[in-house]
């Protein structure tokens, strides 16, 4: 067996990878190693037309601690997806809901209660919003992913 390294990805066959280090021997979490190889220097070369020179100022903020509209658990906010139109959809994981905004941070709707039938959630932790605008949310302790799709309401 060749000598072996830190942090090292190797592929094995049929199809699979696996972890070989140290830290994966003593059993260490993947959180830990992932954290270790985005911590590493890397050098990237950026094509001349992309602009480098780009800094952030704050914008705008919204929600406080609470179960109303807009508001989000005391845990905060687990996952928030932005769809093609500028909505904001957050998964506000100890309400069991999914709260949709707009993009200045206005309430439009909400949808969940704790549960396990369909639309309910025990601790939706992230959302995804497809290109033809259906929502998908990982409803963590419920050991699933649901799939909501646009209604039209007239």
């Amino acid at each position: 067996m060749p000598e072996e390294q830190d942090n090292q990805i190797e592929r094995r066959e049929p199809g699979g990878i696996s972890r070989r280090s140290e830290a994966a021997r003593r059993g260490s979490d993947a959180a830990g190693f992932v954290r270790g190889l985005a911590n590493r220097r890397t050098e990237s070369v950026l094509p001349s037309s992309v602009p480098t020179d780009i800094t952030y100022g704050f914008s705008l903020k919204w929600g406080t601690e609470g179960d109303g509209d807009g508001e989000f658990a005391y845990t905060g906010v687990n996952g928030i997806a932005v769809a093609s139109d500028g909505s904001v959809y957050v998964a506000d994981m100890d309400n069991n809901r999914v709260q949709e905004f707009t993009s200045d941070g206005v309430f439009v709707t909400k949808w969940g209660t704790q549960g396990s039938g369909d639309g309910e959630f025990e601790g939706p932790k992230d959302v995804t919003v497809a290109p033809d605008g259906s929502i998908y949310v990982a409803d963590t302790y419920n050991h699933r992913i649901q799939k909501f799709s646009p209604v039209l309401n007239r």
